[in-house]
């Protein structure tokens, strides 16, 4: 056991980097939990190397290496190294999805990688994918599915009800990697009278954003003030899981427009809520869903290229939303599955967390 982890008798404390990650506050087990920044702010990279202690967690968990510069992230390591604190890097994602330099991107990551203690992926298609291109061993990076995105009490209080048949949802950050534009284009090309209602939701939208996608907003906006059917929803916060799955209740399908992508939480919330979708065809995507032959769920998949074609994507628009529903019994054996599925990450990131990998 090293130096950081001496300094805790029973439960590891995990500091996660960003810590704002709603799916990390989940990684809590009678054998470790998350803590918060002391600031009571995210800390960055770079702060976090320039904070005098680091005394209030011991295993430093690092979930990308967007908006950190090379030095800063080279400085984190070997500040890990030095305190003896253990490193976990968890790779979602293969591409950038707010960075626009890849060779840039991979660049951090293959040196983060390399120093990391242990490192984590999604599924064994992005495993493959990230050892080769890291250069690392391949018994080196662990498979730890995503899992529910959202508390489980919370999803079965959702679909306690019967679902919804309210047309396409669409929700999420404006990020270089999502072409919300392309969805409002292609469902502007369906007839009027047989039109379903679009929602989209944009969520954490900082000034940031808003300076970034400026164009991609105006689009937004303009045909929100202009179509009948088109609801959109802009918000500087980022939604609690509650308000979030009461925005999808009255959703038909849910609509995913990225490209370029690795993995996709929402994909996984669509499973839980018993959600048709629509998601573009890639590999390590359609590898999330094989961990859970309980429940063939109503999946659309489209070519990504099909996302700049607003005539083709319209179809898929509509296909979308005639997917068969998923029968109750399905459900209930994909919430077994679910149910021993936390069971068991939780015991691997309990292995991962102290070392036992």
């Amino acid at each position: 056991m090293r130096d950081g982890e001496k300094r805790t008798a029973g439960v590891l404390r995990i500091f996660h980097l960003p810590a704002h990650l709603a799916y990390a506050t989940m990684l809590v087990n009678q054998g470790f939990a998350p803590v918060p920044s002391p600031t009571g702010k995210s800390l960055t990279a770079a702060q976090l190397v320039d904070r005098v202690s680091w005394d209030f967690f011991d295993v430093l968990h690092v979930h990308t290496v967007e908006l950190a510069s090379a030095a800063d992230l080279e400085r984190l390591c070997e500040m890990a190294r030095r305190r003896g604190i253990r490193l976990v890097l968890t790779v979602h994602d293969l591409h950038p999805n707010i960075e626009t330099d890849e060779h840039a991107y991979w660049e951090k990551l293959r040196s983060v990688a390399r120093q990391a203690d242990a490192v984590l992926t999604l599924t064994a298609a992005a495993a493959a994918v990230l050892a080769s291109r890291a250069g690392l061993d391949r018994g080196r990076v662990r498979v730890a599915p995503h899992g529910a995105p959202l508390p489980l009490d919370l999803i079965t209080a959702a679909t306690s009800g019967s679902r919804g048949s309210g047309g396409l949802a669409v929700y999420g950050a404006l990020r270089p990697n999502r072409n919300m534009v392309g969805v409002v284009r292609a469902w502007q090309l369906l007839p009027a009278a047989t039109r379903p209602g679009l929602r989209m939701l944009l969520r954490s939208v900082g000034s940031a954003d808003e300076e970034r996608s400026a164009d991609q907003l105006a689009v937004l906006l303009s045909a929100a003030d202009g179509e009948r059917g088109f609801d959109l929803d802009v918000r500087a916060d980022f939604l609690p899981a509650g308000d979030l799955l009461r925005w999808l209740a009255p959703a038909g399908a849910l609509v995913l427009p990225y490209w370029p992508i690795t993995h996709s939480g929402q994909l996984e919330l669509a499973c839980d809520l018993g959600l048709p979708v629509l998601a573009p065809e890639v590999r390590t995507l359609r590898a999330q869903l094989c961990h859970s032959r309980a429940l063939a769920h109503p999946v659309t998949w489209y070519p990504a290229t099909e996302l700049e074609e607003p005539t083709r994507f319209s179809r898929r628009l509509v296909e979308v939303l005639h997917a068969p529903p998923v029968p109750s019994e399905s459900r209930a054996a994909f919430f077994r599955h679910r149910t021993a599925e936390r069971t068991l990450l939780l015991r691997l990131y309990r292995s991962v967390y102290s070392g036992g990998v």
